[in-house]
């Protein structure tokens, strides 16, 4: 398991662009061997060419066979995309965005590409604290202090 430093890695996520620095995993390119391509009739733009040609690309990667991830990657991608695996271990991505088959061919191949690499950047580490800190619970316990200190002041009063 090869682990290199990524020192900015730019990430695009839902639309959101992320800068990361962390270690990632060193995960060859996805090739086309790697995957299995299935097509079917597009529901999107073409004319009556929606109804004559099978434009719809449905991109296969079976997750547990493939032996050059790493066992890291294949829980991340498995997390990542849990919408998107069957119950047969198969990562399926669909693009039907082009009018051609080829072009739909290449944008599910590089949505592909770019999950695995995505899966293969770790999470980063959070530490979460539990509970105030001491100097927290003392200023709280001040501002008790002062507030009761005030309110029975009031109370003399009368």
């Amino acid at each position: 398991m090869n682990i290199i430093p990524v020192r900015r890695a730019i990430v695009n996520y839902q639309n959101h662009f992320f800068i990361i620095s962390r270690l990632a995993h060193n995960v060859r390119n996805l090739t086309e061997a790697d995957l299995e391509f299935r097509f079917s009739r597009s529901s999107g733009p073409g004319g009556q060419n929606v109804n004559k040609v099978n434009t719809k690309v449905e991109a296969r990667l079976c997750i547990s066979t493939a032996n050059w991830l790493p066992a890291e990657v294949k829980e991340r991608l498995r997390e990542i995309c849990k919408n998107k695996v069957n119950s047969e271990d198969e990562l399926i991505i669909t693009s039907q965005a082009y009018r051609t088959q080829e072009q739909n061919r290449e944008d599910a191949f590089t949505k592909m590409n770019e999950l695995i690499q995505e899966a293969a950047i770790p999470p980063k580490e959070r530490n979460i604290r539990e509970g105030l800190t001491e100097q927290a619970k003392e200023n709280r316990l001040k501002q008790k202090k002062a507030l009761a200190a005030k309110k029975s002041h009031r109370r003399d009063d009368f």
